[in-house]
């Protein structure tokens, strides 16, 4: 109940589907993680329903135009924002030529215990 159900996507953010055509659906962890992995790969201000919704990180953005403590306050909001989650901890964002490293532990509602996470954006996929 926590994790919510919700279509499984692909890498490449297309709806899965399985070999007889059927969709295919992400709970649990896998649900968790694909919220997380929508949450940061979301370009701020791109969803017409949401436009606080995303990362103020843009593909090709150079160090010198990263502004690391509102690209903090970004992720811990997206995350604080969602009910599945209660916080974040060990957060550490790495800048690698066009790639952005994100590592960090979320905080599930009502559990205890962290949850370690990495993504690496864009997606090398």
């Amino acid at each position: 109940g926590l994790s919510k159900r919700d279509w499984l996507l692909t890498p490449q953010g297309d709806i899965a589907i399985n070999n007889s055509g059927d969709f295919r659906l992400a709970a649990g962890i896998t649900n968790l993680v694909q919220a997380l992995a929508i949450k940061f790969g979301t370009q701020l201000g791109t969803s017409l329903l949401d436009p606080t919704f995303g990362l103020g990180f843009k593909v090709g953005t150079m160090n010198t135009d990263v502004h690391a403590k509102t690209l903090y306050n970004q992720i811990v909001a997206l995350i604080t924002n969602d009910p599945r989650f209660e916080g974040v901890s060990g957060l550490q964002v790495t800048l690698n030529g066009p790639s952005l490293g994100i590592s960090l532990g979320v905080q599930l509602a009502g559990q205890r215990g962290v949850f370690p996470v990495g993504f690496v954006l864009p997606s090398s996929a």
